[in-house]
């Protein structure tokens, strides 16, 4: 796998570890007493790791496929498509 594709995979899937590290942290967090404040925020952050989590997957993915395209492994049935 050329340097470039798998350095941008390395770096989502440690994105992701870290995504899930901050959940944990996050509910940790909301078992101490803390202010209404932190309290609003850490929940707003909580809601958000659910929309984050499948933007990362989807860069793997695509990053992915790049690099089959690449090496000229890709299924030639699948047709390209942007989101």
């Amino acid at each position: 796998m050329p340097s470039d594709v798998a350095l941008t995979i390395q770096k989502a899937r440690d994105a992701l570890k870290v995504l899930h590290a901050h959940g944990r942290q996050l509910a940790h967090w909301l078992k101490d007493p803390i202010s209404d404040a932190e309290r609003s925020e850490i929940i707003r952050l909580q809601a958000i790791i659910p929309e984050i989590r499948p933007l990362i997957q989807r860069h793997i993915s695509l990053a992915t496929e790049l690099h089959r395209r690449a090496i000229g492994r890709a299924p030639s049935r699948k047709s390209w498509r942007h989101l």
